[in-house]
């Protein structure tokens, strides 16, 4: 089988992906397939698993914001391309955080036909914002744990942030971005 694994791409969770891509992508060829990791963030760029793409050390510095707001056409005819000459069977993208998991990269691939590895847009989309998520959660029954949401307006606050955790789920606490996946 022909799988082509996607990491890196824009988000702030770029590194993590990319030691992610050089993982799974040795994984499955130690499991008898073909295999190429290709980064969206580098248009063109195929690399074969034996290259390591990511850094030597991850989670040394802060992860670094996102680097563009818009989409670069460059970005989407890249990865067209790469399915083109590629033909792979399978997609695996192991994009971490915005759009390699809040569904619009899944609505892609959906919307080409092409058959991918993990939840479908709709999943994804709803399980990227971490209050939707906990909504249908907790609708379904799922024992959740306490939690809020910071606003943008709130968010420089330190004294309402402090005073909600410590009057509504205490310490320690995780703090996540709402769209995002890493913890802070």
């Amino acid at each position: 089988m022909r799988v082509l694994v996607l990491c890196g791409g824009e988000s702030p969770e770029r590194l993590v992906s990319l030691a992610s891509g050089d993982a799974v992508g040795s994984w499955i060829r130690e499991s008898g397939h073909e295999v190429v990791k290709y980064d969206p963030a580098a248009p063109g760029k195929v690399c074969g698993v034996d290259k390591r793409i990511s850094p030597e050390s991850i989670g040394l510095i802060p992860p670094a914001g996102l680097t563009s707001n818009g989409y670069d056409p460059r970005v989407v005819q890249g990865l067209l391309d790469v399915i083109r000459d590629y033909k792979p069977d399978i997609i695996f993208p192991i994009l971490h955080g915005g759009r390699g998991e809040d569904g619009t990269l899944q609505a892609l691939l959906e919307w080409l036909n092409l058959p991918y590895a993990g939840s479908d847009a709709l999943a994804s989309g709803m399980a990227m914002n971490k209050e939707v998520a906990r909504r249908v959660m907790s609708a379904a029954g799922v024992p959740i744990t306490a939690g809020f949401v910071v606003t943008q307006e709130r968010m420089h606050d330190v004294a309402w942030v402090s005073k909600s955790i410590e009057g509504s789920v205490g310490y320690p606490t995780v703090i996540k971005p709402l769209h995002g996946g890493s913890t802070i």
